[in-house]
């Protein structure tokens, strides 16, 4: 049996595989407020855990999964993919990378590739709609690997926050740009750099404006028209504008709107959004 195995840095919490024999399995990380720990599975109830993590003046933090947590997820299979959020913000790289070494210690005919997305929520979505496409071809392990490595190159992701603080506050991003998050209705539009690392690129205020700047944003990153994810934290609204403002430069484009995991709700805040995308 075939394995794809995704963190919960990945905003998808149920998913098919299309390939003859593929299961999918999910490998949730934690959000600790106080003495409090919310675990990402399906059932996490979002709104609620923002509301609890915001309002309590306790310390507030993540935790990604143990190796033990990724090695149960491992069992049964003899050949595993494994997708996990940037390895530059997070230890479930390393995690899931040692459970590789000790799932094969006990199978040694079984097959992992642990593909570190230097990224977080839709853009390792498209990562997983594309390993499960080429286990559908018919691909070998090798060639799987090979072509999802040369997809990832071809893929990019945007940010937007309303609110900059958790993000400030665990160090992901550097104090200075926190300084405009207390100012009304200011937003930051940022982007995963090619070292998995949050770099801000704009901020802005109002919906409309908003819509521009990823547009031109897109086109700068050489956007190629095709597939495009906006992952939001509950604001239907902005996401929807956006897409309609692609669609009328990019009318073929394949656009999904999907609800952030908890883990990229904490961080992006109340109405941020994420935003992957196939690139040229």
């Amino acid at each position: 049996m075939k394995k794809i195995i995704v963190d919960s840095g990945c905003d998808i919490t149920n998913f098919h595989p299309a390939g003859k024999d593929v299961k999918f399995a999910r490998a949730p990380l934690s959000i600790i407020s106080g003495d409090r720990e919310y675990l990402d599975t399906p059932d996490l109830d979002i709104k609620t855990m923002l509301d609890e993590v915001t309002s309590s003046s306790a310390k507030s933090s993540t935790a990604c999964p143990s190796p033990n947590a990724f090695l149960d997820a491992y069992q049964g299979a003899d050949e595993i993919y494994v997708v996990t959020i940037t390895g530059g913000l997070s230890g479930s790289y390393s995690s899931a990378k040692l459970a590789s070494e000790m799932f094969l210690a006990e199978n040694p005919d079984a097959k992992i590739h642990v593909f570190d997305s230097l990224s977080a929520g839709p853009e390792m979505t498209l990562i997983l709609y594309k390993i499960s496409s080429l286990l559908s071809e018919g691909n070998d392990f090798e060639t799987v690997i090979q072509k999802t490595s040369d997809y990832m190159k071809h893929t990019g992701l945007f940010f937007i926050l309303n609110n900059v603080d958790t993000l400030v506050s665990s160090g992901r991003l550097p104090k200075i740009v926190g300084l405009a998050s207390g100012i009304l209705g200011i937003s930051l539009l940022g982007r995963a750099s090619t070292e998995g690392k949050l770099e801000p690129l704009h901020k802005y205020r109002g919906i409309n404006k908003g819509a521009k700047i990823v547009l031109s944003s897109l086109q700068e990153e050489g956007f190629n028209g095709k597939h495009l994810i906006i992952a939001h934290n509950f604001n239907e609204d902005h996401a929807n504008h956006i897409r309609k403002t692609v669609l009328e430069i990019y009318p073929s484009a394949k656009i999904e709107l999907m609800l952030t995991s908890g883990l990229c709700s904490y961080y992006s805040g109340k109405q941020g959004m994420l935003i992957g995308f196939e690139k040229n």
